[in-house]
């Protein structure tokens, strides 16, 4: 099946689908042929599994073409006796060997249904032999709030893998209730010899938990779900499960695959504006001189009107936390995050002029909110006491929270969520927000846990995420053109049921601006998603192109009265901007992943529809190359066509070269000092390729 479509559907990435075992057919067939015994999901209703049960339910199905690269095909099974439903939605891609589903449970009796329970939204055996695949590769990133031995947060989206053999377990879950927090919601699967196999998502903002094995014969078996289920659903109730996205690739590099993923998830699970895949912003941030609690009128108004004098290219203006009423003190403003309110003092006229301001030289207007989070003596503590969740206990690293009396606006609660949703909409309409940046420093799980009843385990954490996802889609829909930005403690809320949604303009809060940190994030994160970077506070070549990709917050003093600092920024910035699209293309690491300043760091972004690539290369503090040069070898180039190769250090003394040259031979680059970096810029000949070209 994918076979045909694939090769009618001129692939954007020479990668063919996969070998029958680690195809995405498996999945997806039984949704097209009503094979019900064989769908890729599993749950328990009344203490019988759904392969037993769905045989005997009333069954319908309806096909629909949403466009001209995805069908949905839509199941409901309906038990007769209680017309308690289960609905699978499942959307499968044309334009890529992929699919996406998720299940939906509605009671519609006047009765509490039978218990729900072991809702594993993936379930699915792949026919793997001993004999031919003996040793499976299970390929993972580690997540944000990784403590590292070398830097607190540094090690985090480091690359990590599982061998599975026949009689092998492994099983992932996050940490604390947050999607990404400790493990990425993503995977990849590979045959043996790593040259085909499967990359699955998770769309979850919550605990899940994926498991992955293999009995005796080889066979493997995959299961993802929420972690915790156990619970009767009252008269009318309806939830949802996470979601699961499965793509397949085959070609002689994983990186192939990864770059057909990037674009999977680029052109389906990116938020659009105008029909268009939103394009992140390069930010002119605040806090990299200004404290959170010292923001005002005066000097907002004033940063913007030096970025608007010396022309700096920058799409956004960003303000962080502290914009509130909160103690001037370091630190103060997460004392009063449940008083969403602009600080009378600071901004007398509210935040409209600061929007407006940056809205008249065509900037976004990007503020920081924290809903979740509701501190004692602010208003929603007051007046809405009955609408907060208390944890059951607090992790370690964060008793800090029990002694502040941390709570969480349940989300789940309907008066609670109809609130939020109205409070924050009129906020962004009445203040000038075009970015509505949110933040969520809880662990979760432990406030929706908290003397659960045992007949509803799970609930809360479900109707939670439903709410989070219906206020987001909420907000948007209520304000045409405003993006988001979700956080978390920055990139605890990594999966894709917020990437089709959001932005994540901060990827991780460890290790914030170190260059050899921020070079392992790239080398880590680039390869499961189109949209990362982080950014600067320091000019510094080494520094600032440690934190380039597709996401840039440029954190520099913009109350600098020092003209040279304007040139430099407006130098550094104007390349960024012109080379954003590049970011957002293909990614190829050209070194491995490491911490060590001994180490060398170099990787490499492509747009082949554009004939541009961008080279990074990085010499740490104690790293000792060739003394007769570095070599790094470009990947994903036309081998026939001619590229000029651009060094930013020195562009005057541009080379030219073919692909099969750059790709062979590869690029020599040079260092005089350590640290230091090299950004090299390949662009193809537009007129032709080849020798003809060459010859000319």
């Amino acid at each position: 099946m994918w076979i045909a479509w694939w090769a009618a559907s001129a692939p954007l990435i020479a990668v063919q689908p996969a070998e029958p075992w680690d195809s995405v057919d498996r999945a997806v067939q039984p949704f097209l042929e009503n094979q019900v015994a064989k769908l890729p999901f599993t749950f328990r209703w009344g203490g019988t599994n759904s392969r037993e049960l769905l045989a005997g339910w009333k069954e319908t199905t309806e096909v629909k073409e949403v466009d001209a690269q995805r069908t949905k095909v839509t199941m409901k099974f309906t038990d007769p006796a209680t017309q308690f439903e289960a609905r699978a939605e499942a959307v499968i891609y044309r334009d890529f060997p992929a699919a996406e589903w998720v299940l939906w449970f509605r009671n519609d009796s006047a009765k509490p249904s039978p218990l729900l329970e072991e809702v594993n939204a993936l379930d699915l055996q792949l026919p793997t032999s001993a004999e031919t695949e003996p040793v499976l590769e299970v390929n993972y990133n580690r997540g944000t709030n990784v403590k590292g031995e070398n830097l607190p947060g540094a090690d985090e989206f480091q690359p990590a893998q599982v061998s599975l053999r026949p009689g092998d377990r492994c099983r992932f879950v996050p940490y604390g209730g947050r999607p990404s927090d400790k493990v990425l919601p993503f995977f990849r699967l590979d045959s043996i010899g790593g040259k085909s196999g499967l990359f699955w998502g998770i769309g979850w903002t919550g605990e899940w938990a994926a498991t992955f094995a293999r009995d005796g014969a080889g066979t493997t078996s995959l299961s993802a779900g929420i972690r915790q289920m156990k619970a009767s659903l009252q008269p009318g109730e309806e939830i949802r499960t996470p979601s699961i996205l499965a793509m397949a690739w085959r070609g002689k590099d994983p990186d192939d695959g990864h770059n057909q993923f990037r674009r999977l998830l680029l052109e389906h699970f990116t938020p659009r504006i105008n029909g268009k895949p939103v394009v992140p912003p390069i930010s002119a941030g605040v806090h990299g001189v200004i404290p959170f609690e010292k923001t005002t009128e005066t000097n907002l108004l004033e940063c913007l009107a030096n970025i608007s004098a010396h022309n700096l290219p920058v799409d956004n203006f960003w303000v962080d936390a502290g914009w509130y009423t909160c103690p001037p003190e370091p630190s103060g403003w997460d004392k009063t995050t449940g008083s969403w309110t602009p600080d009378p003092v600071r901004f007398p006229n509210g935040l409209r002029p600061v929007a407006e301001a940056a809205k008249r030289q065509g900037l976004d207007f990007l503020l920081w909110f924290e809903p979740e989070r509701v501190m004692p003596k602010t208003w929603l503590a007051d007046n809405h006491p009955e609408w907060l969740l208390e944890p059951a206990d607090f992790l370690p690293e964060r008793k800090y929270q029990k002694d502040s009396n941390f709570r969480l606006l349940d989300f789940g609660n309907p008066a609670a969520l109809a609130w939020a949703k109205e409070y924050f909409s009129k906020f962004v309409r009445d203040q000038g927000v075009t970015i509505f940046r949110m933040d969520s420093n809880l662990h979760t799980i432990l406030y929706w846990q908290n003397q659960e009843p045992p007949d509803r385990v799970g609930m809360r954490e479900t109707r939670h995420v439903m709410g989070l996802y219906d206020f987001w889609d909420s907000i948007v829909s209520e304000n045409p053109g405003l993006k988001l930005d979700i956080c978390s403690g920055t990139g605890s809320r990594i999966d894709f049921e917020v990437m089709r949604r959001a932005m994540i303009l901060t990827r991780a809060d460890g290790a914030w601006w170190k260059p050899v940190a921020d070079q392992a994030k790239t080398l880590g994160h680039a390869p499961w998603t189109p949209h990362t970077g982080i950014g600067t506070v320091s000019d510094a070549p080494y520094d600032f192109r440690s934190g380039l990709g597709a996401i840039f917050g440029a954190n520099f003093n913009y109350l600098s009265k020092n003209e040279l600092d304007w040139d430099r920024w407006k130098e550094l910035l104007a390349q960024v901007k012109d080379l954003r699209e590049v970011y957002c293309g293909d990614f190829y690491p050209l070194t491995g992943w490491s911490l060590a300043e001994e180490d060398m760091a170099a990787w490499q972004y492509s747009r082949p529809d554009l004939g541009k690539a961008v080279v990074q290369v990085f010499r740490r503090s104690k790293a000792e190359p060739p003394s007769e040069g570095y070599r790094v070898q470009p990947r994903g180039l036309e081998p026939k066509a001619m590229y000029t190769v651009t060094d930013a250090d020195k562009p005057s003394v541009p080379s030219r070269m073919s692909g099969e040259e750059l790709m062979k031979g590869g690029l020599v680059v040079s260092f005089s000092q350590k640290p230091q970096s090299a950004f090299l810029i390949l662009q193809k000949d537009s007129a032709g390729s080849g020798t003809d070209k060459k010859r000319n």
